[in-house]
């Protein structure tokens, strides 16, 4: 999963979806808070694979697919 889906991700799980909010205002205004917090201590996105690990594993789910 790339890095952004990843953030999405949990952006929906530990925040949107704990909240309770009563129109598209306070949606928003709930993401930029959240944005907020996360830039006060923001940490790299680390890969754990190398390239190589990576394109052999999406070749096997290609061939798992055909």
């Amino acid at each position: 999963m790339n890095a952004s889906l990843r953030f999405l991700s949990t952006l929906s799980e530990k925040w949107i979806k704990r909240g309770a909010h009563t129109s598209i205002k306070d949606l928003e205004q709930s993401i930029r808070d959240y944005l907020a917090r996360h830039n006060e201590k923001p940490l790299p996105f680390v890969w754990r694979k190398s390239a190589d690990q990576i394109i052999s594993a999406v070749g096997r789910a290609a061939e798992k697919r055909a």
